[in-house]
């Protein structure tokens, strides 16, 4: 019998339903339990880490700039998996973006999510329906879920 962290099972819970709602699928983080106990622990440094990047916005900058090789020797695992998870995003915002521009809108073929509804909805100004706007949002949207 082992002992299940009641911490990482509400993240990988929550991180699922968030998923399903903001993306028309969920990342079945719920499934493997060394993923969710990463996904839990790295959400944490993330969070202890926004204090800095508030006193110190330039630094984000600059950590985007450099290159990966580099990055990868002392960026702490929580951010690289935040820059993966961002790169994931962008890619969930661009098949909506691509499938909603190939069928015309939200439709029953394929999965309604709160993504696919903001990038159809005619009132709401393009300027919102940027790319970089949305995967802020859905950053935020995932990560206030989840923790």
């Amino acid at each position: 019998m082992s002992v299940i962290n009641l911490s990482d099972l509400y993240i990988a819970f929550a991180s699922d339903v968030v998923s399903q709602y903001a993306f028309g699928h969920n990342q079945n983080v719920l499934a493997n339990q060394e993923r969710t106990t990463a996904t839990r622990k790295n959400i944490g440094t993330v969070v202890r880490g926004v204090k800095v990047n508030l006193q110190f916005p330039w630094i984000r900058d600059v950590v985007r700039r450099l290159p990966k090789q580099l990055v990868g020797h002392w960026v702490p695992d929580g951010a690289k998996d935040m820059i993966r998870f961002r790169i994931k995003i962008r890619e969930e915002i661009l098949q909506i973006i691509e499938g909603i521009e190939k069928n015309g809108s939200a439709s029953d073929s394929h999965p309604h999510s709160i993504f696919h509804h903001l990038l159809s909805a005619p009132s709401l100004p393009v300027e919102e329906k940027n790319l970089d706007r949305l995967k802020d949002e859905a950053t935020l949207l995932v990560l206030a879920g989840t923790e």
